[in-house]
């Protein structure tokens, strides 16, 4: 081992998925493998940067701090547990080994020995890339499957629907919510046209019935009926004209009118 010290930074990640283990067991592991290697945590031992959620992408917020402090300059090296805890992608992991070439900064591994910028380590990390593609396909099929069978079971997965129509409740009963704030909105078709035949608009009758316009009028596409609805409104406008000239005008007005 070289006399030499270097300034690296940690990081250290864990999901959902990774059941019984921690960021701290993480840290600790990494802070051994620096002192063997003769390596020194910058900012004073603090660049050590965190997350708590899936590799899938890039998008973590320490993930994002850590590329902040490579491009800073100072940096030699990021130590991470292995390959996947940079990402699960291949793509995102080639696309952070490139950004640290950038900085000329190199990414070791506490639990294994390869080194990105070898062939030996281009090799293996396609291997580790690949296996962590593969695992999260299998995550993902296996997580269909489930709610494929939730769903044959009366079970809901996924978001609740805003909006429902009273005729359609029986088929959408498992997407239905019923209490709390986000409880979905159930009209029936009548009710509707009630609101067109009173002058409400489309935003108005929206806002009426405690959902937004674009919902309302989603479903009334959904539904074939948003041509009838503005007939109807348009009709009840022009009756509505036809009454207020009636009122201004009065009795004799209204005679002259249909004279």
């Amino acid at each position: 081992m070289s006399d030499e010290t270097y300034s690296v930074v940690l990081y250290a990640r864990v999901s959902t998925d990774d059941k019984g283990q921690t960021n701290e067991t993480q840290i600790r592991e990494l802070k051994e493998y620096c002192k063997r290697m003769n390596f020194t945590i910058a900012d004073n031992g603090d660049a050590i940067y965190q997350d708590e959620q899936t590799a899938k992408n890039d998008k973590r917020p320490a993930f994002r701090e850590l590329k902040g402090r490579i491009s800073e300059g100072d940096i030699d090296y990021v130590v991470a547990r292995n390959q996947d805890r940079i990402s699960r992608e291949p793509q995102d992991y080639q696309n952070f080994l490139n950004y640290c070439k950038q900085f000329r900064v190199r990414v070791r591994y506490s639990d294994n020995d390869a080194k990105p910028e070898t062939p030996e380590g281009v090799l293996f990390d396609s291997l580790q890339s690949g296996l962590a593609k593969a695992d999260n396909m299998k995550r993902s099929t296996g997580t269909k499957k489930g709610m494929a069978t939730a769903k044959l079971n009366g079970i809901h997965c996924g978001r609740y629907i805003a909006f429902c129509f009273s005729d359609e409740v029986a088929q959408n009963q498992n997407r239905i919510q019923t209490e709390g704030e986000h409880r979905t909105v159930i009209v029936s078709v009548d009710t509707l046209f009630d609101l067109a035949r009173q002058g409400y608009s489309i935003p108005k009758a929206a806002a009426n019935l405690g959902t937004s316009s674009d919902t309302l009028l989603r479903n009334m596409r959904a539904k074939g009926i948003e041509q009838e609805y503005r007939k109807i409104l348009e009709e009840s406008t022009v009756k509505g004209m036809h009454r207020k000239r009636v009122d201004s005008n009065g009795e004799n007005g209204l005679k002259r009118e249909l004279a």
